[in-house]
């Protein structure tokens, strides 16, 4: 499951608002 929290480049899953 994709880490919602900060946006990382590592992991393009992440939502930023």
């Amino acid at each position: 499951m994709p880490e919602i929290a900060v946006h990382s480049k590592k992991n393009e899953n992440t939502y930023v608002p």
